[in-house]
């Protein structure tokens, strides 16, 4: 066996620190990625602004809608996100009952003077609604607001989107359902 010369071991060297420096970088940009995604998460998990927590509250209670949406209109850029609010108010029904918010894309309205688009609502639900699906329970003469994130993608065109939360109490149908609109410009 012919042994290394001084030259091959060195540009070996070299090769393995320049992949050794390489991995580390994608290793510092993945942890980085991965924590900016986690404090995404934890900022959405904490729910609702006082201001949507208060205006969901005057709904609910103060005059008597058994289901409300606020705010139920934004104006937004394409990738800006939204948080909207779904309250629940029990009025009659048992506290060991099992609520479920359910948030469909249900119409699209281009804008004034362009021409009529088609769009995928499938597609939308899937890649522009964020909400927690679990069941949750609500006590009687009590309510809940749970947070819908919208974010309409930037590969859609401009228009009014048409959004329809509804709520089921053990699968069944709370009304009345809510309507809400996203215009993206």
């Amino acid at each position: 066996m012919k042994p290394l010369s001084t030259k091959g071991a060195i540009g070996l060297s070299m090769n393995v620190l320049v992949i050794i420096i390489i991995s580390i970088v994608i290793l510092v940009g993945s942890v980085s990625f991965l924590y900016n995604l986690i404090n995404k998460s934890e900022e959405f998990r904490q729910g609702l602004d006082q201001q949507t927590e208060s205006q969901l509250k005057q709904l609910l209670i103060d005059q008597g809608k058994l289901t409300a949406v606020y705010p139920y209109k934004v104006t937004m850029s394409h990738g800006e996100e939204k948080v909207f609010g779904i309250g629940v108010l029990n009025v009659n029904i048992d506290s060991g009952a099992s609520f479920s918010v359910n948030i469909d894309p249900t119409g699209y309205l281009s804008v004034a003077g362009q021409e009529a688009q088609t769009v995928n609502l499938n597609d939308l639900k899937m890649s522009a609604i964020l909400y927690n699906h679990e069941t949750f329970k609500v006590l009687q003469n009590e309510h809940k607001n749970v947070p819908v994130l919208i974010s309409i993608p930037r590969d859609y065109p401009e228009g009014t989107y048409i959004f329809t939360a509804n709520v089921l109490v053990d699968g069944q149908p709370y009304p009345p359902s809510q309507k809400f609109y996203v215009e993206a410009r």
